[in-house]
């Protein structure tokens, strides 16, 4: 089993404990098999935050979904570390509560670490965090939300602060939600129209799903932040184990990192492809 599947469990497994003594028993128990562990997905993030010597920074996840990264984080000595998402659905919930309640004894602090929110304010003071991070979830914030998404951030986020994007976008051939290939680089009602054999995709790319182009993603970064760097071709040098991919895209995988290693080529390779894998982005605040 990879350990991004092992670490999955472990928290599944930690998330059904109650007692005080368990919790911290099983959190001992996953920092010997877990410690320093840094999945596939999250390597451009933890390279980006080096920096941060001090690990009572605060850390914001901006869509946290199950709060998997959150524990990542702890896991790594990171305790100051929130998480919000606009998900009110009874599973996010109770899960969340149960998440609140093993952070508190894990970090000894009182506040909420997972918090449900509108997708307009976030319920944070002004200049609150160090670095706010964010996975895999612009691509579902819809025109109209982009802007409050943003500005909160600016607005959250301390003077020297940073913050990290993960992004899927319309200009990779694969698209990982519908998984198919290359139909979104066209107009949404041909992509709709190729996609009515399939009701479920087709609700997803209706109402849940907005790519937009790699440029048009910097251009709006820029509205609210300077300093806006890809950082994208980071990660392409490391191989991939999460179950989350086919095969066929794992050996492609490997294939196209055996040739990112190249000495000197791979880098200018890994670059200038970099543009057709997920971006990831990250930012200074604007004055």
């Amino acid at each position: 089993m990879n350990k991004w599947l092992t670490f999955k469990y472990n928290i599944d497994d930690l998330l059904n404990q109650s007692d005080a003594y368990k919790i911290k028993k099983k959190w001992q128990d996953i920092k010997k098999k877990l410690n320093g562990y840094v999945p596939n997905h999250l390597i451009s993030f933890f390279k980006s935050i080096e920096k941060y010597k001090n690990k009572k920074i605060n850390i914001l996840d901006h869509g946290c979904g199950g709060g998997l990264t959150v524990f990542i984080l702890v896991l790594n000595g990171y305790n100051n570390v929130w998480g919000v998402d606009i998900s009110n659905t009874k599973n996010f919930m109770k899960r969340s509560a149960k998440i609140n309640k093993i952070l508190s004894i894990l970090t000894k602090s009182k506040s909420k670490k997972i918090l449900s929110y509108d997708g307009k304010k976030i319920p944070f003071r002004s200049h609150f965090f160090d670095l706010i991070f964010s996975q895999q979830v612009l691509e579902h914030v819809e025109d109209n939300l982009l802007k409050h998404y943003l500005s909160e951030e600016k607005r959250t986020l301390k003077d020297n602060g940073m913050i990290f994007h993960q992004i899927p976008h319309r200009l990779g051939p694969y698209e990982g939600h519908t998984k198919k290939w290359c139909i979104h680089w066209l107009p949404k009602n041909l992509h709709c129209f190729l996609l009515k054999k399939d009701p479920q995709s087709l609700d997803l790319v209706k109402n849940y799903l907005f790519l937009r182009w790699p440029w048009a993603l910097k251009k709006e970064f820029k509205k609210y932040f300077i300093e806006v760097t890809n950082i994208t071709f980071y990660r392409l040098k490391y191989d991939i184990y999460s179950s989350e991919f086919s095969l066929k895209e794992k050996l492609a995988r490997k294939f196209l990192v055996k040739i990112f290693k190249i000495p000197y080529l791979g880098v200018y390779l890994s670059k200038l492809l970099s543009i057709f894998f997920q971006l990831e982005v990250i930012a200074k605040k604007k004055d």
